[in-house]
């Protein structure tokens, strides 16, 4: 009996040792991960599957992760080209923001408009304050009084100005002394008022309207500026208006061209002034040229802030015969 279970656990000994010879290609680790020998490198050259760090696929799981990796590749793209395409509107959309050609209309303005607009966008008025003192008074070709002050005082508006001018002779007394209220609109280059032109010849009675006794004269005007040449229309429509060869009242007018240009650093101007006809208001027989002007101005630097206008001015009057060289200076607080 001893020799019969010697025999079997002989035999079951040596099976079980073959057992384990031919089940084992590997080592197994501590993780359970099998470590595959080192022959089994060699057929990964001849095409077959080596070593692997996951396990393989059934044909259905591998269909659904090439489904789901098209799908990602396709969302990616589809992103890719919403970023690189411009915004466009709906046709509601576009509607809305789209104006018709009324409206459009509506919004565009012309250049004198804009400035018009920027002018009327500020709101402001400007003061004009100055006082010239001048070696001798002449005006339109005529000398009417010795060196004097002549102040300036004017308030403009959007165009619209209104404003005093007066002379006083601080030489001779009894020079006549003049006050000026005047009133204009200026739009692009046309300029159109009246003045009232007051001296105190023949009567000191500022308020006196009466015919014949007042020492007032109303002048109503038109200019325009060209730029390079302005232009100016001066007429008298009551008052102490000059009479013409008839006793009548003249309408007594004045006409004049002037030519703006700078050089050798001054501004320069010539002006020619003519009398349409007769009249005795401007000593003129008939259509005569009673101002030929040449005018240049420069202003001084007296500091970094204030500097003075200095101007002198030739006249000549061919109906008369006489030639004026006046001198002048501008004095004002506003610069």
């Amino acid at each position: 009996m001893r020799k019969v279970i010697i025999c079997l656990s002989i035999v079951m000994a040596a099976a079980i040792a073959g057992t384990a010879g031919a089940q084992e290609p590997g080592r197994q680790d501590l993780t359970g991960r099998q470590e595959w020998p080192e022959e089994l490198g060699l057929l990964e050259g001849q095409g077959l599957p080596g070593r692997t760090d996951r396990p393989e696929l059934n044909p259905r799981q591998a269909e659904a992760v090439a489904v789901e990796a098209a799908s990602v590749e396709a969302t990616s793209a589809e992103v890719a080209s919403l970023k690189a395409a411009p915004v466009e509107a709906t046709p509601v959309e576009a509607a809305l923001v789209e104006t018709t050609p009324a409206e459009a209309a509506l919004v565009e303005t012309t250049p004198a408009e804009a400035a018009s607009v920027e002018a009327d966008a500020s709101g402001r008025a400007e003061l004009t304050l100055s006082a010239d003192v001048v070696s001798q008074f002449v005006w339109r070709g005529m000398a009417l009084a010795h060196a004097s002050v002549q102040p300036t005082l004017a308030v403009s508006w959007r165009g619209l100005s209104v404003g005093a001018w007066g002379s006083v002779s601080f030489v001779d007394s009894s020079d006549p002394r003049e006050i000026d209220l005047m009133a204009s609109y200026t739009t692009g280059g046309l300029s159109v008022g009246v003045i009232d032109y007051w001296t105190n010849e023949p009567t000191d009675h500022y308020f006196r309207y009466r015919a014949h006794q007042t020492g007032h004269v109303f002048e109503a005007f038109v200019a325009y500026d060209f730029g390079p040449l302005s232009a100016s229309w001066q007429t008298n429509f009551a008052g102490a208006d000059g009479l013409n060869r008839s006793g009548h009242r003249a309408y007594s007018s004045y006409i004049e061209l002037a030519a703006p240009f700078s050089w050798l650093t001054c501004d320069w101007q010539a002006a020619v002034g003519a009398v349409p006809w007769a009249t005795d208001y401007y000593e003129a027989p008939r259509f005569t040229v009673t101002n030929f002007s040449l005018r240049v101005a420069k202003n001084i630097r007296i500091t970094d802030s204030f500097s003075l206008p200095l101007f002198v001015q030739l006249t000549a009057n061919p109906e008369c015969r006489r030639a004026y060289f006046v001198a002048g200076l501008t004095l004002t607080p506003f610069q």
